[in-house]
């Protein structure tokens, strides 16, 4: 008998792409210019807009609706609720099993979904796709360094005791594996890390593309999201968790805390400079 998981082998696929008030519009046009834009386009794009958002990216995302009404569907939340509130409701939304996830201030390359699903048909027993990030200051074509991540199941195991073993904007993940693990949980910073470790821990199947998939804004306000007393506490707990959940062994959760609390509390120059020369 065949495995639910293991086919029908699909084709079809929806992009979900959360927008807040804080993105820009010339920037949301590009992502979703580079998301229409692909060798494999999507067959359905879900814009989740997290509350009230500025006139102009509102009629920017309203223009690419009018423009390809057969394709986008925009959901629009009343509030702001955070990014794993708008996630789960535009999970929701997507119509098809294969869902690709995208930030609204990133570019995809233009063979991203081609790459991602080519993993899918090849290999039915994968649950999600991920790649690799080229970081780019002001234009995506000059990238100033790669985040490389692991590719093979095993070696994503391993990575993910010590850090996140998928870049979240890059991933195509089956929607009825990401649900029946229970959604996003709201965790700011780390949700997505605590879902890559909750269906390793369910036994999912993980990849990632050898490949830069996306190309990601990596400016001082990236740096200064990663640190503060908040984001040290928030990450000590999770740590605490995947200890007492058994994912951790002690001496690999002392290793965490005593390496990765003390970055988050330096000076955004300094955090900066670490992650730029030790913690690719």
């Amino acid at each position: 008998m065949m495995n639910a998981r293991d086919g029908p082998r699909p084709t079809q696929f929806s992009v979900l792409i959360p927008v807040y008030e804080k993105n820009d519009a010339s920037q949301v046009d590009d992502a979703l210019e580079s998301t229409i834009s692909q060798t494999t386009p999507p067959d359905q794009m879900v814009v989740v807009v997290d509350g009230p958002v500025p006139t102009r990216v509102d009629e920017t995302i309203h223009g690419w609706s009018s423009e390809h009404p057969e394709t986008v569907d925009v959901v629009q939340l009343e509030e702001n609720r955070g990014l794993e509130n708008a996630l789960n409701v535009g999970l929701e939304r997507c119509d098809h099993e294969l869902v690709a996830r995208m930030d609204a201030d990133d570019v995809s390359s233009e063979t991203r979904f081609e790459r991602q699903l080519e993993v899918f048909r090849r290999q039915p027993d994968v649950d999600v796709v991920g790649g690799y990030v080229g970081e780019f200051v002001d234009d995506p074509d000059q990238v100033s360094h790669v985040r490389t991540v692991p590719t093979a199941p095993a070696e994503i195991e391993r990575f993910a005791r010590f850090r996140s073993p998928i870049n979240h904007p890059t991933v195509m993940y089956k929607k009825s594996q990401v649900q029946a693990a229970g959604g996003y949980r709201t965790i700011p910073g780390v949700g997505d890390y605590e879902l890559w470790v909750r269906l390793l821990e369910r036994g999912n199947v993980l990849r990632n593309v050898p490949a830069v998939l996306v190309y990601m804004r990596a400016g001082a306000e990236m740096y200064r999201r990663r640190g503060g007393i908040g984001y040290a506490r928030t990450e000590f707990r999770l740590q605490k968790e995947f200890l007492e959940r058994g994912f951790i062994p002690p001496r690999v959760f002392l290793l965490n805390v005593g390496l990765r609390i003390p970055l988050r509390l330096l000076p955004n120059g300094a955090r900066r400079l670490l992650y730029s020369r030790f913690l690719r």
